[in-house]
Order: structure tokens, then sequence, then C-alpha cells
């Protein structure tokens, strides 16, 4: 997806869109990504060299609760500030990492920007790392492996895992030791 940057000089623009999945090339092992992306940005010029895209993108993903294994589906939501300059310094591989946590700095060739690869970033970072159906998701029984949101099992609790035993004798002797330099 190209935005010309010749419409935008003395004139942002307001751009909504929306991009497949495959489009965007999202991919995770752990979720499943089916919804298109809904894209609002607003994109302006910085002056000659520099254009400005801020906006969001929202889309549903499936996963599965990370306790009790249920299925889970769950809008993923992610803010996009990116940069981009007429710089081709910003090629080289050091330069990807330029920008600030808040935004990302990206090259462009003077005619048209691609926001897709920040966009995707924005996106990934945004992924749960550990999805839960509800806050208060009790799991599943590390016994019998019943899922404890639908009702207690009837396992015995687990034993609790013993307290360290007390460091012997020898070993509190020697912390009082002091060796003269």
């Amino acid at each position: 997806m190209k935005i010309l940057i010749k419409e935008l000089v003395g004139h942002p623009q307001c751009i909504s869109f929306a991009l497949t999945p495959a489009e965007l090339e999202l991919s995770d092992e752990t979720i499943e990504f089916q919804a298109p992306v809904n894209i609002t940005l607003r994109v302006s010029t910085l002056g000659e060299k520099q254009v400005m895209a801020e906006g969001n993108a929202d889309t549903t993903i499936n996963t599965q609760c990370v306790r009790c294994l249920e299925p889970l589906e769950m809008l993923l939501s992610a803010e996009i500030h990116a940069r981009y300059e007429d710089d081709k310094n910003l090629l080289s591989p050091e330069s990807q990492l330029l920008g600030t946590e808040d935004e990302l700095l990206a090259y462009f060739d003077g005619e048209s920007i691609d926001p897709v690869p920040q966009i995707r970033e924005a996106l990934m970072l945004e992924l749960p790392s550990l999805p839960l159906c509800t806050k208060d998701c009790h799991g599943l029984c590390p016994i019998c492996g019943a899922n404890l949101n639908n009702a207690p099992c009837g396992c015995a609790p687990a034993p609790e895992a013993p307290t360290a035993p007390a460091a012997p004798a020898w070993k509190e002797a020697l912390k009082k030791i002091k060796l003269e330099e």
C-alpha cells in the first residue's frame, strides 16, 4: 500500500482502510489472525523531507487462555506513531534501531510512503504474552486436568512445598568469621 506524498503537501489527510492479515504478513505460533485489520491514519508532511503518520489499527484475534486452555477471542488494538524521512542513511541495518519509544522512524523515497511495516510492528508489539479468559481464571487441576472455572474437581489439594531447612550451625559460624587484611 502506497500513500503519495504530493497529495499531502499542505493538506493533512485522514485515511481509513482495511488490510487482511496476509497483506500485513501477520503471524504468530499461538495466535490466529482471521479478521481484517481496520486502520485509521492521519498523515501529514513535516517539511520537505519528513512525513508523520499517526493513528490506530484494530482487529480480532483467536488464541487460548494460558491457564484453562479454553478458546479465546479478543480485540487487538495498536496505536501507530511513525515518522518517515527522505534520508538514505536510514536504509542501513544500524538505523533500523532509530526512533523513540513512542515513534517508529523509517525511510521514504520522497514520493510515497508504505505504512504496512510500521502497522505490522505496532500490532505485533501489542500481542498479549499471556492471554487470559478472565483475570481470575482458576486454570486446570494439576492432578486430573479438569477446568476449575466450571466446578471444583474433588481432587485432594496439593501439599504445600516444604520450607527450606535451617542452615547448619557450621554455616552460621563461618558467617561470623572476619578475615584480617
